[in-house]
Formats: C-alpha cells, structure tokens, sequence
C-alpha cells in the first residue's frame, strides 16, 4: 500500500508528494559528506538553503522546503514545553 494512501491522524500533513514519487533511475544519487548541527536554535531562525548534492537523489526544492517547515513546526513543539 502507498504510503499516501495510509489512513492516519486526520491532523496529520498528508505524506510528501516525495514519498509516492517512483524512483527517477536517471538520478545518479552521488555520495555526499554529513552535516553536522551545531546550533538547532539558528537552523529555527533561518532554514538552511537546499545543499544541490540532493538533486542528485531526487529531492526538489518544493521537498525541503516541506521538510524545513515541518522541522520548524516539531522544534517549536518542544519549545512550548515548560
């Protein structure tokens, strides 16, 4: 089954159009060195541009622009923690 078509949380985002796209075999997926965090407060601030090695594994900017907004919502949830 899909994953777009998995019923859940009616809360819930729908899953990312990413996540039920077929795999683009022309895409070379090249290897790319980790990133390391060191201040989650600055990436809340200011949402790191798309690096474009991931283009290479077939993400698009509307993909990260989602998943930076849908970090920023989960940081802010542990925000409002007291």
């Amino acid at each position: 089954m899909p994953v777009a078509t998995i019923p859940g949380d009616p809360r819930q985002l729908p899953a990312p159009e990413a996540f039920s796209r077929p795999i683009n075999a022309a895409n070379s997926f090249a290897h790319f060195d980790m990133a390391k965090v060191q201040s989650m407060e600055e990436i809340c601030e200011r949402a790191p541009k798309m690096p474009m090695v991931l283009t290479t594994h077939d993400i698009h900017p509307d993909d990260w622009k989602r998943c930076m907004q849908v970090r920023g919502l989960f940081s802010a949830s542990f925000h409002a923690l007291p």
